[in-house]
């Protein structure tokens, strides 16, 4: 199964099962964070596949973006919410928030000095460290190979992710092919096939386990 090395981080506002953020970020995160000493606000960070894909179905355009191709799925990204932090930049007493406050490209300049890089054409989504095309060659880079589910771990991930009790038998027959017919229902996608690398993908991020890092 897929597992995700992730921190869990204090960020003001959000429920607990999103305020995650891979390592390095997180350390940035609360670096940036104590730097403030205001509410940098967001709207989100940790997004798991199926938050993703529910997002999708509701057409949510802040959110809409492919299930395992965001660097929310792992933990390298979170969307600001530009107005309210930069209320709080104004109001914060230092020269160099508050000359921030006047234009969202200063405060992403700020940003920047923490390793936090505006995606263009996204609001305000921020990846760590670089831009978003190496955001994604970084996840292919580390979890590549957790995304390539042997026919035994397809039939795993089919037990975790609609609950049925499959023999882990590498067999996709028809009783596996029922339940991923059940998965494409929940992953809403159409590119199933004889579980498709893609579909296999999307199932991997779906059921990734999340392991806790200590920073």
């Amino acid at each position: 199964m897929l597992r995700l090395e992730l921190a869990r981080v204090e960020i003001p506002g959000l429920p607990p099962e999103i305020s995650w953020l891979q390592p390095d970020a997180a350390r940035a995160y609360d670096e940036m964070q104590k730097a403030c000493g205001h509410r940098l606000i967001l709207l989100d960070a940790f997004r798991p596949v199926l938050a993703q894909i529910e997002c999708n179905r509701g057409n949510d355009q802040r959110k809409h973006a492919t299930p395992t191709k965001s660097g929310h799925n792992f933990g390298w990204s979170f969307d600001v919410d530009f107005k309210n932090t930069i209320l709080q930049f104004a109001r914060s007493g230092s020269p160099e928030l508050m000359a921030a406050s006047r234009d969202r490209n200063a405060v992403a300049r700020w940003m920047l000095q923490f390793g936090w890089y505006a995606v263009k054409n996204e609001g305000g989504h921020f990846d760590f460290l670089t831009s978003f095309p190496t955001v994604l060659a970084r996840i292919d880079t580390m979890y590549g190979e957790g995304f390539a589910l042997t026919n035994h771990d397809v039939q795993r991930a089919l037990n975790k992710l609609v609950g049925s009790n499959l023999e882990i038998d590498g067999d996709l027959g028809m009783n596996t092919h029922e339940q991923m017919l059940k998965a494409d229902r929940i992953l809403d996608v159409d590119d199933r096939g004889d579980a498709s690398q893609w579909w296999r993908r999307v199932l991997a991020g779906a059921t990734a386990e999340i392991v806790e890092v200590t920073l």
